[in-house]
């Protein structure tokens, strides 16, 4: 990918692999290969090697399914102003992660299944 997706209802990717926003280093200020508006959900992806800031999340939205082969700076951000947004994982794992994660940047709860 050379630009992030923006997804707003359902993505469902069918354990495609997404990859290439970026070199895959810790550098802060990398762009997510997804960002996920309010309401949205992204299930049955594979996220590879320069991915970026990974997946962010800018209010309430579900994450099923989703694999991160190599996390970059990090796999997923809760974003958003809203103390009632929830940001879901459910099921998917990471690996090769070396700082964090999943980070809570905003109000709300993260809740991981």
């Amino acid at each position: 990918m050379s630009s992030t997706i923006n997804v707003s209802g359902t993505l469902d990717g069918g354990y495609v692999r997404y990859y290439g926003i970026s070199s895959g280093d810790q550098d802060e200020s990398q762009p997510p290969i997804f960002q996920l508006s309010d309401g949205a959900t992204l299930k049955n992806v594979i996220i590879g090697t320069g991915a970026g800031d990974g997946v962010h999340c800018t209010g309430t939205c579900t994450l099923e399914n989703v694999w991160w082969e190599d996390v970059g700076e990090d796999a997923a951000t809760l974003k958003g102003s809203s103390s009632s947004q929830v940001m879901t994982i459910n099921g998917g794992g990471a690996k090769g992660a070396s700082d964090k994660v999943f980070q809570h940047n905003g109000p709300g709860k993260f809740v991981i299944k």
